[in-house]
């Protein structure tokens, strides 16, 4: 894998992840935290545009397979990660957008 499929599932799992974790924290019961009571937000709002701008920029710069299957894959991350990782799945995400945009800055030296 080059380093920009890297960073485009890395930048999908960190969108669908903040996203995502709403629903889940209310269906299994967890803290929330001040970031994610509101739908409006710009911690959530922040995951949604990387989300879309993710895929659109993969359909853009990959084949479209390899984006297909990287969305796929980026979903399996983040529910092993909302499954594994529970209320530290807010702080995981994080780790995750610095871990895409070092893969990023990799792609462009």
């Amino acid at each position: 894998m080059t380093h920009i499929e890297i960073a485009f599932i890395l930048f999908y799992v960190f969108g669908i992840t903040v996203v995502s974790y709403k629903g889940y924290a209310r269906k299994k019961k967890l803290e929330m935290g001040k970031w994610f009571h509101s739908d409006t937000n710009a911690y959530r709002e922040t995951g949604a545009l990387v989300f879309l701008a993710s895929i659109l920029v993969g359909f853009v710069v990959l084949k479209w397979y390899k984006v297909v299957a990287g969305m796929i894959l980026g979903w399996m991350i983040c529910y092993g990660i909302l499954h594994l990782f529970k209320e530290a799945s807010r702080a995981f995400s994080l780790l995750v957008l610095v871990l895409a945009l070092v893969f990023l800055g990799l792609y462009f030296i």
